[in-house]
């Protein structure tokens, strides 16, 4: 009985697995070749966006807010070898700039800001041709039970995570369109009694900014 249980359980976990729909959308085009452009990477921040009360904005505090803005420009640098800018939270743009469009990956869709149609945004004197948008990105802690039983001796162990999440627009401004679109999230485990420090803030942004990177359309 065991047995079947147990192979019942591995047969649902594939299938599962099987079934699963990414959770990003890339044109086909730039999903066959990249392209190599220059990159805005712009965050967006909701202090642009003062009467603005039904998007849903990103959100950092103290070491949080400090690891992703002074981290970015070197970890997408890592992994794409176009020239890239990183916009940080000082630079200011007019919210009417940008519009609210709603992006589909087949797993989900989700609302994001992006530039407007013919709009260029100017940064360090230059005009990037794509702007890589990052929306709704947080910062969570999350504890999970692992194993354990209601046997003696075999207790649930209860596990500390550190997760982040960001969606993510690929904007191509020359012809007003996205490029490639999507949600990233990873997660790191915490030492049982350790406090989050900058170095987990940034270790898990490195793992979310590796699947920006991966499934965008950027050399």
């Amino acid at each position: 009985m065991r047995v079947f249980f147990l192979t019942s359980i591995t047969v649902l976990l594939l299938l599962a697995g099987c079934s699963t729909t990414r959770n990003y959308y890339i044109e086909p085009e730039y999903q066959k070749s990249k392209i190599r452009s220059s990159v805005l990477v712009l965050p967006i921040q909701r202090e642009w966006f003062e009467d603005n009360y039904m998007h849903t904005f990103g959100s950092l505090s103290g070491n949080q807010k400090t690891a992703f803005y002074s981290s970015l420009r070197h970890l997408f640098s890592e992994q794409i070898n176009s020239e890239l800018y990183a916009v940080d939270p000082s630079k200011n743009f007019p919210d009417s700039l940008f519009m609210s469009t709603t992006l589909s990956t087949g797993a989900s869709q989700f609302e994001a800001m992006v530039p407007r149609k013919n709009v260029k945004l100017e940064f360090e004197g230059v005009m990037p041709r794509i702007v890589l948008v990052l929306d709704q990105y947080f910062y969570r802690e999350k504890s999970e039970l692992s194993g354990g039983s209601s046997y003696a001796g075999h207790e649930a162990e209860v596990k500390n995570f550190l997760y982040f999440e960001t969606k993510y627009v690929y904007w191509d401004t020359e012809k007003g369109v996205p490029l490639a679109w999507g949600v990233s999230d990873a997660h790191i485990e915490m030492p049982a009694g350790e406090s989050i420090g900058f170095q987990d803030y940034l270790a898990v942004l490195s793992k979310a900014v590796d699947k920006v990177a991966k499934q965008g359309p950027i050399l």
